[in-house]
This record gives structure tokens, C-alpha cells and sequence, in this order.
């Protein structure tokens, strides 16, 4: 009763591209929480995302130096592609706001990622700037995001690399926020609800994805074969995991923890979702069954 122990899978809308997020502090982690580079089966994804690089000044940066062992991984399956995230939530806005302020800056961005790419073997970058709406940048912001993805994807696509973007769900926040011009969009549609919030509500319902899709899809120059609809391998709750160790979250393993302990699971046919409670402790989170319905595997025969 495992799913794959990464942070995030992303499934294309439209083909056959299987997007894993794998995060840099899983490695970290205690007892059997700890996953690393070494256990990353390079067979069950067509694309791995290595989450997080940092901007400092116009260049990249990794958190862990120049380790090439994730894009190693490629030896052992020659049709995989390994991408570098740039940003995320703990990164905030201000590394971006600053460095695509002026053509010059972003010029030397675009260069120097390029070569930082290049020289450590990846297959392309991933923009995750959460979010230029509301993390203190500027209105002009979203303009210069799209710059910089237009002057990205000029330097990239001819010599071969990938650009993607990582982009939320709401869809306020992301018309406030991007016009990404990008190889493919990573759709966070999940943390739809969480431990932030008063009452309980499910991670990431199929109604709510639905919604963020036909929103996308209704926007000029963006197709099907675009967009990756994300989905978490963890569950929001009020309570924290052992081996996570963070407060709402439940990791998907922390989650069959629970079930072998004698948590009562159900499905929401509203939502299309599982959800496992114990008194008042409750989880929302996505098991098999409704990734398979997510993702048009096959229909869902709820136990």
C-alpha cells in the first residue's frame, strides 16, 4: 500500500507524461521518512523535477551543491528527463522581483541558468515563483515573468531544454500572477483546503481540479497537451506525521500508518476522493484508486 514517495506526480491532461517532484529535504528525514536520490525508481516517471533551486543575484543555486547523482539516474533510463526547480513557497518572491526587474538582469539570468543547466547535466528548468500576486512583488511582475519566460524558452528550446512552470490552481492567483510562455504547466491543484483553515476539506477534490483545467483551457495559445494536472502523495490534516514532522500534513505512508491502526477510511463520491478519520483527528489525501480516476485509468469500484 504505497505510492510513489515523492512530493508531488503531475499527469498530463492530453499524453503520456508522468512528472515527479522530489525534494531536496526528503533526504533528511528520520527512520523510513528519509528518501533519497537512491531510491528513486528513474522507471515510474517520464520527468523528474528536483525541487528547489534558489536565485542569488542573476544566477542559480542549489541548497546542496553540485550533486550529479540525480541526473545519474538517466544511465539507468536513457528516455528520462531530469529538470531543476527554481524557487518555491520557502523561497519567496523578492530573489525574482529583483532579478527580472531589468532586461540586463534577466539577460544574465537566462545566461548564467543556462549554463548551470548545461555544465550539471539537466534537461531543462522549471520556474515555481510563488507568488508574484501575493508575496510582495510588484502588478508589473507579471509582465516581467512572462519576459523572462519568453526570453528563457528563445535561449532553451533551440539547444534542446525543457521550460516548465509550476502554477496554482486558483484561478485569481494565476491570472493575477502568469502568462507563462513554457513547454508545459505544472497545475498545483491541490491544498485546495488544510490545517490553516477552520473546518476539515479534502486536499484536492475532482471537482475542484476539473474547474482549474476548463479555466486553463479557456485561455488563448493554451492546449490539453500543455497542462500536468498535479497530485499530492500526502493528505492535509489538523495533525503531523512522525517522519514529516509538519504540522496538516500527512504523508501518504503516514496515512496508511493511521489505517493500520484502526482509522476508519471512506470515499466522497461529492469529491471523488478518500478521507480517514479517528475521533476528531481527520485526513483528506488521494489513494490509488482515486489517482486512477484522476489520471482515466479506470473507473473507480470503491470497496
Amino acid at each position: 500500500m504505497n505510492l510513489l514517495p515523492l512530493t508531488c506526480i503531475f499527469f498530463t491532461v492530453f499524453s503520456k507524461r508522468v512528472v515527479c517532484y522530489y525534494t531536496n529535504w526528503a533526504g533528511y528525514r528520520p527512520g523510513k521518512g528519509k528518501f533519497s536520490k537512491e531510491d528513486i525508481d528513474p522507471n515510474l516517471c517520464t520527468h523528474i523535477i528536483y525541487s528547489f533551486a534558489q536565485v542569488s543575484g542573476n544566477s542559480l543555486a542549489t541548497y546542496d551543491g553540485s550533486d550529479n547523482r540525480k541526473t545519474s539516474l538517466k544511465a539507468l533510463n536513457p528516455d528520462l528527463k531530469v529538470i531543476l526547480a527554481v524557487g518555491g513557497w520557502n523561497h519567496g518572491s523578492q530573489p525574482f522581483t529583483q532579478m527580472v526587474a531589468t532586461p540586463q538582469s534577466r539577460t544574465e539570468f537566462v545566461k548564467n541558468s543556462y549554463n548551470f543547466i548545461k555544465e550539471h547535466g539537466f534537461d531543462g528548468l522549471d520556474l515555481d515563483w510563488e507568488y508574484p500576486a501575493d508575496r510582495g512583488s510588484p502588478p508589473e511582475d507579471r509582465e516581467r515573468f512572462t519576459l523572462l519566460a519568453k526570453e528563457l524558452s528563445e535561449k532553451y528550446k533551440p539547444e534542446g531544454l525543457l521550460l516548465s512552470a509550476a502554477v496554482p490552481a486558483t484561478p485569481w492567483r494565476y491570472d493575477a500572477s502568469y502568462e507563462p510562455q513554457v513547454y508545459f504547466v505544472n497545475l498545483m491543484t491541490y491544498d485546495f483546503t488544510g490545517g490553516w483553515e477552520a473546518t476539515a476539506g479534502h486536499n484536492s477534490p475532482l471537482t475542484s481540479q476539473k474547474q482549474t483545467v476548463n479555466n486553463m483551457l479557456s485561455k488563448p495559445d493554451c492546449t490539453a497537451d500543455k497542462l500536468n494536472l498535479g497530485m499530492a502523495s500526502y493528505g492535509n490534516s489538523a495533525i503531523g506525521g512522525p517522519q514529516t514532522g509538519e504540522s496538516g500534513f500527512l504523508s501518504y505512508y503516514e496515512v496508511c500508518d493511521k489505517l493500520k491502526a484502526g482509522w476508519t477510511e471512506k470515499w466522497s463520491d461529492q469529491h471523488s476522493v478518500p478521507y480517514a478519520y479517528s475521533g476528531s483527528d481527520w485526513v483528506g489525501y488521494d489513494n490509488r484508486e482515486s489517482i486512477a480516476l484522476k489520471s482515466g485509468k479506470r473507473a473507480i469500484n470503491w470497496r
